[in-house]
């Protein structure tokens, strides 16, 4: 009976000993909250060359705002290539300011690859990305070649714009012998009547080729003005 008792107090007293480990509380976990930023070690020309667009747009409003460490090199122009490609407008237009304001403007001479991509978005189907190119890029160069101002001529003489055609004729004035050259050689080949006012705007004078053109309706635009309602046209 005792060594009842004694085995029965020695049960009790193990297991009142014993005492289950706490358990660990798991670490809430933060929740992760989507940011423009760029992975941690991608470098800004690394994110225009392999960014999504909201990266790219990120990165491009980076350096529209002065917030790179690095001036904007030639490592750049990868970036800039694949942004000229991209789908969205937007991109395509900042891209091509930023290659006007950084490889263009008071380069001598500017960058040549640079000057293809702008080249090549003063013809995009975004009347935005075109005007981009031109005022920010091709009207900036200095000594133009025959390509640049044979666009820029082709730009002035389509569009019609009279803001951008007015710094397209400001830009080539440096330029006049080719100028007159070229708009002489689309005067005799064409019946462009854009050309022609295109050819009096940037001489002041009328050109040698002006018989067929005297009978054209001009191309410049035209400016309306509409009545309202409440105007007595008797007064």
């Amino acid at each position: 009976m005792i060594r009842l008792f004694l085995l029965a107090a020695s049960i009790v007293l193990a297991s009142s000993a014993y005492s289950k480990p706490a358990e660990q509380e798991t670490p809430k976990q933060t929740p992760q909250t989507k940011s423009p930023t760029a992975p941690k070690g991608i470098s800004v020309q690394e994110m225009l060359v392999t960014g999504p667009p909201q990266l790219k747009m990120y990165s491009l409003a980076m350096i529209s705002q002065g917030n790179i460490r690095d001036p904007v090199d030639e490592s750049y122009l990868p970036g800039f290539k694949v942004c000229s490609d991209d789908v969205s407008a937007p991109i395509r237009s900042i891209s091509a300011q930023l290659l006007g304001q950084h490889f263009v403007k008071g380069k001598e001479p500017p960058n040549p690859e640079s000057i293809e991509l702008l080249i090549k978005l003063s013809k995009d189907e975004s009347a935005d990305v075109r005007y981009s190119a031109i005022y920010y890029g091709l009207t900036q160069i200095e000594n133009k070649s025959d390509e640049v101002i044979f666009q820029l001529i082709d730009v002035a003489a389509t569009d019609r714009e009279e803001v951008l055609s007015e710094r397209i004729i400001q830009s080539l004035k440096n330029n006049k012998d080719q100028v007159i050259q070229i708009l002489d050689a689309r005067l005799a080949s064409g019946k462009n009547i854009a050309i022609y006012e295109i050819y009096e705007d940037f001489t002041g004078t009328v050109p040698t080729h002006i018989d067929k053109y005297l009978d054209m309706p001009s191309s410049r635009p035209r400016l309306f003005i509409f009545a309202s309602a409440s105007d007595n046209p008797d007064t």
